[in-house]
């Protein structure tokens, strides 16, 4: 078979259906010589094959959810996003009912084939520090990879009639398998690939941000993220947020990998950005429903404490000069504070000043 007549199948039994969530369809492992045929066939005409313009407008799809319009994403511009397509289906085989009988030197061997495939995907995106038109470039390779990737937290590998009785775990089974001893797993590799799939995950999945927090520190990216999570709802929104953002700061070591203390400020900065558009939006913070509620209490206490303490990444210039707004978000702050208790704000401040001071 032609090269380009195998990979439009293969975005037929598998692209497509990730793209939009559906049921995908595993095959042997591709490795290194089936990425090298789907590469191949992107210079041959893959986005003007059927399947390759039905991904194009699956891909659409995606974006408009998210109120970007923007052209039909094609594999020509990005075709390293067919390298996430590859190690995430050689991924998944492993939980196919071949992929489980593997021997576990083969097992590696594929796990090895998958790390490369994505580090090669993540070292093909431009550096963050380039501006102007190039920046606006990258934008647009983000976005064209997350449309590849969107329906990732709800796909459904195509099973077995023996296999169906086992549970599935997206996460467990596939995200959280080692693929560098027991260190890293894939889903770090997935995100530095394509970031966006992380950042924009659906609850109730866990938000990771360590690796992820310099791509915070492009505005339009930041704006995306804050939308993104507010769509799933206030209360839940803060508490992801201020949960994933507290994990960053007790895990922060004093490492060439951990974060900056200027990434544990934006990230301080995008929380309390979080709730400003909260308190624009709804005037009072969303009362927890129980006192277990401890993510919640954890959010609003942050940042009451960054209120008190920084209160420069808490209220804006251009809010502090509207006498409306700085009414209605002072209002907030200290329901903020009522809600998070005193006790719990100087613990929270604590962690912080320690994280920040390494």
């Amino acid at each position: 078979m032609k090269d380009l007549d195998w990979a439009a199948a293969f975005l037929g039994r598998f692209a497509i259906p990730l793209c939009s969530g559906g049921m995908v369809s595993l095959g042997v492992p591709l490795l290194q010589k089936g990425t090298d045929r789907l590469l191949r066939a992107v210079p041959a005409g893959l986005d003007d094959t059927t399947l390759g313009v039905a991904l194009a407008v699956a891909r659409q799809r995606p974006l408009r959810e998210l109120g970007i319009y923007a052209d039909k994403p094609l594999l020509a511009t990005d075709p390293s996003a067919l390298r996430l397509l590859a190690g995430l289906h050689d991924a998944l085989f492993l939980i196919h009912p071949r992929g489980r009988e593997l021997a576990p030197s083969r097992r590696a061997g594929l796990l090895q084939q998958v790390r490369k495939q994505l580090v090669t995907a993540a070292e093909s995106l431009p550096e963050l520090r380039q501006k102007g038109e190039q920046e606006r470039s990258l934008w647009s390779l983000l976005l064209g990879r997350y449309s590849l990737l969107a329906g990732l937290w709800t796909l459904r590998p195509a099973r077995t009639q023996a296999d169906k009785a086992e549970p599935y775990s997206l996460e467990h089974e596939v995200l959280e398998v080692a693929l560098q001893g027991i260190q890293q797993p894939l889903v770090r590799y997935l995100g530095l690939a394509c970031p966006l799939a992380l950042l924009l995950r659906p609850p109730p999945g866990p938000l990771r941000l360590i690796e992820l927090l310099p791509w915070l520190a492009l505005p339009k990216v930041t704006r995306l993220f804050v939308t993104a999570q507010l769509r799933h709802g206030t209360a839940q929104a803060l508490a992801r947020l201020g949960e994933a953002l507290l994990h960053v700061f007790d895990t922060a070591r004093p490492s060439q990998e951990s974060p900056t203390t200027q990434q544990l400020w934006l990230l301080l900065g995008v929380h309390s950005l979080l709730h400003l558009r909260t308190a624009i939006s709804e005037g009072l913070p969303p009362v927890q429903p129980s006192q277990s509620d401890e993510p919640l209490s954890d959010s609003l206490a942050l940042y009451a404490m960054v209120c008190r303490h920084w209160p420069w990444l808490a209220t804006p210039p251009d809010v502090q000069t509207d006498q409306r707004l700085s009414q209605q978000l002072l209002r907030y702050q200290a329901a903020c504070a009522e809600l998070g208790g005193r006790e719990r704000q100087q613990l929270l401040h604590s962690r912080c000043l320690q994280a920040l001071s390494r």
